[in-house]
């Protein structure tokens, strides 16, 4: 499906008529000339100076000006039409996978209460109109939605909480875990769902369902590796989803024969270490400002179900300042011969950073011992994050900020 035309054929049709058209005029311009001359000479007289010098070339310059400025707008129209198709090829890229993907994709009209059916299935094709009443749309939706939950589609999907809708994306400068509450109370108010893979008591199955998708991670890495088992497994943590999630997949996957895990964290946002370390059956937040590079782990407060997987897998926790991570970047970007370079990001190269400075510092051989790090060891880490912060990631890699 296009939904523009080409507009390459358009501005060369256009070119050609233009050029068509200035040649003519040129061509009739000059054949009337030469007629006045003809006329003349046969009267023995000659044409006015101010003719020859001046008329004649202000026509011809006059025909060159209208024929610049109708290509000019030619091109810009061209240009912008290029714009518009490329776009429009985007949106019917997303359109066909989305299309692959879900079992039909319509676009509302909400103020006339109708429908246009993009992409579906050939039986819903062959029983449903392509465009009509979004009401008569919904009813149909009965057949393909199971019966105990079509009243909340129905509720969820109706036009008068479609209108009720609005959009709102504005950067704060609160607190990854201010923005949650906000966000909660915005759901509440509105009756919106909010998807958070952070927990609290109320709210769970949200966030076990993300956990799930996180263990997909583990489950490929499983694939690649084989039985090339590692002994040792870092994590990075901000409310510890991710972290909490493979950890459980891996303690069920080896059961005892499972990995080490250790859970890192800044030093600035490290709410799960400092639960950890309290070990007082309670967690335990952290409300001073999280300034952190590592901006995709400064979360203040544990997701509460993560917690108690870790505290029953995770055998290690760490609490680091910036320069570390920064070093795993560095380390990552700028390999040893033969091995690939790895852009990794402030959070994703934390793991890293982590172990390459208790391997190269004498002075932390007291926390390698406790790890249980050797010649033997095979670690893991995983790389959440490229440089998503592109500046910063030059500054770190490029120009050494953030070092010891």
């Amino acid at each position: 499906m296009r939904i523009v035309p080409s507009s390459k054929k358009i501005y060369a049709l256009s070119s050609a008529f233009l050029i068509l058209f200035l040649t003519l005029s040129i061509t009739c311009l000059n054949l009337f000339k030469n007629r006045l001359v003809d006329e003349a000479r046969v009267k023995g007289q000659a044409l006015p100076d101010e003719f020859m010098v001046t008329d004649y070339h202000a026509m011809i310059n006059g025909l060159l000006i209208i024929f610049a400025s109708i290509t000019a707008f030619g091109l810009y129209m061209y240009l912008r039409g290029e714009r518009m198709t490329k776009a429009a090829e985007s949106m019917n890229e997303v359109v066909r996978v989305m299309g692959n993907v879900y079992y039909a994709v319509y676009r509302i009209n909400y103020e006339q209460g109708t429908y246009i059916r993009l992409k579906g299935s050939e039986h819903l094709g062959a029983n449903t109109p392509e465009e009509g009443d979004y009401e008569y749309l919904l009813q149909k939706m009965l057949k393909y939605v199971a019966r105990d939950t079509y009243d909340e589609f129905a509720k969820t999907f109706s036009l008068e909480n479609i209108r009720k809708l609005g959009s709102d994306a504005s950067i704060t400068d609160m607190s990854y875990d201010d923005c949650v509450r906000k966000a909660k109370a915005c759901a509440d108010e509105y009756g919106w769902v909010i998807t958070q893979d952070t927990a609290w008591e109320g709210y769970e199955e949200i966030p076990k369902w993300i956990m799930q998708g996180y263990t997909t991670i583990a489950y490929e890495i499983i694939q690649q590796i084989g039985e090339d088992k590692p002994t040792h497994v870092f994590l990075q943590a901000g409310v510890g989803s991710m972290a909490g999630a493979i950890a459980a997949f891996l303690a069920d996957y080896y059961k005892e024969d499972c990995p080490v895990i250790t859970i890192v964290e800044p030093n600035k946002a490290d709410c799960i270490y400092r639960t950890a370390e309290a070990n007082d059956g309670k967690l335990h937040f952290v409300t001073d400002k999280m300034d952190s590079i590592m901006a995709g782990l400064c979360c203040g407060e544990p997701c509460t179900i993560a917690w108690e997987i870790m505290e029953s897998y995770a055998k290690h926790f760490v609490s680091m300042p910036d320069y570390v991570t920064a070093k795993g970047m560095r380390v990552l970007g700028n390999p040893l011969p033969g091995d690939e370079a790895i852009i990794s990001g402030e959070s994703g190269a934390s793991c890293f950073g982590l172990v390459v400075e208790v391997l190269q510092d004498k002075d932390l051989a007291w926390l390698k011992e406790q790890l249980g790090l050797n010649a033997e060891s095979k670690i893991l880490c995983i790389s959440t994050e490229g440089d998503t912060d592109k500046a910063n990631y030059r500054s770190i890699v490029w120009d050494g900020a953030y070092h010891k």
